[in-house]
């Protein structure tokens, strides 16, 4: 019924602004049965942790040099992590977010659609921001949204110069922890094009 509503908003959508194509991402497959032409699409590999075990049993399983090991450098660097609990800690997302952005050669998403997500999401806890913090420094940042039983590091970026200390790792971590411990069963690490060697 839920995905009956959407639909309707999002065809007159369609039409309104002369759209191309749509594009619907779900978790699980959908019938669209009688609904324009759709058709699937499995270009994008999607990256899944099933949280079916301790955070200490899930690390086991991890790449000892790939993960492990970085995660044990971010801890011993002394990062620690900052739950996020004011518009405040969007704002200093918001700022690492347009640097990445930047880099990356790409224009940022205008700050008035995170600031929507933290009014609508943040207060019923599924929005959470966690940022990395290396002396007094904000050093990276996540951005998770948490649906049903899933958490997915919708946003994720660095200040490059700190890269060595692997905040990005520390941070997926404590991400993970905190998932498991709040009875999530899924972590998504979003997705990613085959043709993306990195």
């Amino acid at each position: 019924q839920d995905m009956e509503m959407i639909l309707r908003h999002i065809f007159d959508l369609y039409d309104q602004v002369g759209a191309s194509h749509i594009e619907i991402r779900t978790g699980k497959p959908v019938a669209f049965a009688g609904k324009r032409q759709f058709k699937a699409s499995c270009f994008y590999k999607h990256h899944c942790l099933c949280l079916d075990g301790t955070p200490e049993q899930l690390k086991k399983r991890f790449h000892k040099n790939a993960v492990r090991i970085p995660i044990a450098k971010a801890v011993k660097s002394g990062l620690e992590v900052r739950h996020g609990k004011t518009e405040q800690d969007i704002s200093c997302f918001y700022r690492i977010f347009s640097r990445s952005r930047k880099r990356h050669g790409l224009p940022p998403i205008p700050y008035i659609y995170f600031k929507s997500l933290w009014d609508v999401f943040g207060s019923s806890g599924n929005l959470t921001v966690l940022s990395a913090v290396h002396e007094e420094k904000t050093v990276a940042v996540s951005l998770l949204l948490k649906f049903k039983d899933s958490v997915t590091v919708e946003f994720g970026c660095d200040l490059i110069e700190y890269r060595k200390l692997c905040p990005n790792h520390f941070l997926d971590w404590e991400a993970i922890k905190l998932a498991s411990q709040e009875g999530f069963k899924l972590f998504s690490f979003g997705r990613t094009s085959p043709h993306n060697k990195g």
